[in-house]
């Protein structure tokens, strides 16, 4: 359904954002810490130091959605992903340097996107059983609505979620390249990633 894929351009979008390999930084804990301030801040002037941050989200769009609509759902989902990363927040706990690798234990704090998530789906498959005249745009409408109302909530919300996790680094050319895994990418974006994948499960 395109409903369907417009949501999940929206959720790839920005775990293309989040899953960069970001370089960086005279020791690890600087390169993570640029990474994580440049995630925050939304600065996709420094993200493109590490990765094309727009080409990678447009590749990655353009495999499933209609040439028509990935513009808009990719304007959309920027503008998401900058509510979802404006509340990041993080605290270096430990690095290990071994010279040509490292490994950086960091706690990861932003709001809890994960448990609205699960909320957005029930709700949106409720609607779908019960509206099944809906037109395909209603549905549209009506995914995206509730998309950004469970983001609103969740940013408006004192509720948040502390996440350890280590950072494991390598280096090349000089510059530390951060590897990174679901863990981090799933600690950046407030348990939604893990919600995702709990729903997937549940439909096998």
């Amino acid at each position: 359904m395109k409903n369907v894929k417009r949501l999940t351009g929206f959720v790839l979008s920005i775990l293309m954002l989040v899953s960069l390999s970001a370089c960086g930084g005279q020791s690890p804990d600087k390169a993570v810490s640029e990474y994580l301030d440049a995630l925050k801040a939304y600065d996709t002037e420094t993200l493109k130091n590490y990765e094309d941050v727009l080409d990678s989200v447009d590749k990655n769009l353009s495999s499933f959605l209609d040439e028509k609509d990935k513009d808009k759902v990719d304007k959309e989902s920027q503008e998401i992903a900058k509510k979802i990363l404006s509340n990041l927040s993080y605290e270096i706990v430990s690095t290990e340097d071994n010279g040509d690798t490292a490994a950086v234990k960091v706690k990861i704090t932003n709001k809890d996107f994960g448990s609205g998530m699960k909320t957005f789906f029930t709700d949106m498959f409720a609607y779908a059983l019960s509206h099944l005249d809906a037109s395909e745009d209603e549905m549209n409408k009506y995914v995206e609505k509730k998309l950004n109302t469970m983001i609103d909530d969740a940013v408006k919300s004192s509720t948040t979620v502390t996440n350890e996790v280590t950072v494991t680094l390598n280096k090349k050319d000089d510059k530390w390249v951060i590897k990174q895994n679901d863990k981090l990418s799933n600690a950046i974006l407030g348990n939604l990633l893990n919600s995702l994948k709990d729903l997937s499960d549940s439909f096998k």
